[in-house]
């Protein structure tokens, strides 16, 4: 659990860069160590992103309906984890800051050459047919390079909840992960890491503020939903 309140900025932190003495080695053991993520912690990362790319569905509904803005906004959501995956499955750590995402993201050489082209044709075109026919290249892309690396047995599915703009479904990936991993690691109260849901980066820069994170994974915060709320809306 602790793995998954460290940012991975202060992950890259301590395992790269320049060591110019390190007699006893201790150093060299505790990058060893932190290296990269085990692997079920990796898996649970993953699983997190593919929940969060399950919206691109919403995201013909809102370009037909005309509003532009709310698409727009999803659509750099979802290829934001698009993104994180990508670093995910080549197993290196992203950086902290947005800013600096696309840097290391062209040298990697699983999957990221196969799918910049059609992220960067994604943020050009106003032509959602393209943008969706992108993203479902994409996602299929990712989807090959996630059963070659044995995670899950994972596809596309059907489903009617596109309305006929985009009739697929991503969401099962991510509960198929879930399955595979240890059962303490099922129960936990937060999914991802909490990088992937902490957008403040002051927060995610003070250190001491760490441990206090493992409270939201020991604790299901989360409530059944009654079904109320949505009748509202």
């Amino acid at each position: 659990m602790q793995w998954l309140c460290i940012p991975e900025q202060k992950l890259i932190e301590l395992t790269k860069g320049s060591i110019f003495e390190d007699n006893t080695g201790e150093i060299t053991k505790v990058r060893e160590k932190f290296s990269y993520y085990p692997e079920y912690i990796r898996r649970y990362k993953i699983a997190y992103c593919w929940e969060q790319i399950d919206e691109v569905r919403i995201i013909p509904l809102d370009f037909r309906r005309g509003n532009i803005i709310g698409g727009n906004v999803i659509l750099s959501r979802v290829l934001e984890n698009i993104v994180r995956l990508t670093y995910l499955y080549n197993r290196c750590y992203y950086p902290g800051y947005l800013k600096w995402f696309g840097y290391r993201f062209s040298e990697m050489p699983i999957v990221a050459s196969d799918i910049e082209s059609l992220i960067l044709q994604c943020y050009k075109t106003d032509n959602i047919d393209i943008i969706m026919k992108n993203l479902k290249e994409i996602i299929e892309i990712l989807i090959d390079e996630h059963n070659n690396q044995n995670i899950s047995v994972a596809k596309l599915k059907e489903s009617p909840t596109g309305r006929n703009f985009f009739n697929y479904s991503v969401c099962h990936i991510s509960k198929e992960i879930l399955e595979t991993l240890p059962e303490n690691m099922q129960q936990l109260g937060i999914g991802g890491s909490c990088d992937l849901w902490i957008t403040n980066s002051d927060i995610l820069i003070w250190a001491e503020k760490y441990k206090q994170f493992e409270e939201l994974y020991k604790n299901n915060y989360f409530n059944e939903r009654s079904g109320i709320g949505d009748m509202m809306i």
